[in-house]
């Protein structure tokens, strides 16, 4: 009825009010906090490089700033570093490889080209975890599935895995301003994942998963001792 259509237009109304509201206070707490840890992170800036390393690991516990996110991320996980020794990388500027930034960048058929860098299957399954990877945003999904087709013409070996869209969905929106990522930060997030997968975690997308269920054997083993000892 016409009554009950607008008592929903109402509550609709005041739905996306009380929405409105919450989304404002908690930007307003996620700024306070973050205007905290820049402060704490100036200071780290002033001292000297013993007493960083020092001090490196609580800061990095307690949460990296939004506007140091993209700097220390590539900086303390190596991403940086392995730029710069394939030729992507200097003191100020990171790169994506040439078919990334083409696509990143919106040049006609770059999407296609991507595509076409890596076997069937594999921009298949990319098409079909996408939508998956948990980003509510359409920037985001687009984002990660250049990132991830680019990621599987590079490392043939590992080329897409599941679960990966996970990861590159999430680095993206860590390391992207608050509205749609841009070509520089697909570019960090390409490099964040090829880290993460040939270094950090070295193995555990591979198709055996061999290198994963290592992994995670070795740390039950070392959490169960830990409990023992603490039992003791």
């Amino acid at each position: 009825s016409k009554g009950e259509r607008v008592l929903g237009d109402a509550y609709d109304e005041v739905k996306a009010d009380e929405e409105e509201m919450w989304s404002s206070a908690e930007e307003e707490s996620e700024e306070g906090m973050e205007a905290g840890d820049e402060a704490e992170w100036a200071k780290y800036d002033s001292l000297v490089e013993e007493h960083r390393e020092m001090c490196l690991e609580e800061l990095v516990w307690r949460g990296i700033p939004r506007t140091r996110r993209r700097r220390e991320w590539a900086r303390l996980s190596g991403a940086w570093e392995k730029a710069r020794a394939e030729g992507f990388a200097d003191e100020r500027e990171m790169a994506a490889p040439p078919l990334l930034a083409a696509a990143s960048a919106g040049a006609e058929g770059g999407l296609e080209r991507l595509r076409a860098a890596v076997p069937a299957k594999v921009a298949a399954d990319v098409e079909t975890d996408v939508p998956r990877c948990g980003a509510s945003s359409g920037a985001i999904r687009r984002a990660a599935r250049r990132v991830l087709l680019a990621f599987a013409a590079r490392d043939e070996a590992t080329g897409y895995c599941q679960g990966l869209n996970v990861v590159a969905a999430n680095v993206l929106v860590a390391v992207s301003s608050r509205g749609a990522p841009t070509a520089a930060d697909e570019a960090l997030a390409y490099w964040l994942v090829a880290v993460l997968t040939e270094d950090r975690c070295a193995g555990w997308w591979e198709a055996s998963f061999e290198s994963l269920r290592r992994d995670v054997y070795e740390c039950c083993g070392r959490a169960v001792e830990r409990a023992a000892s603490s039992e003791g």
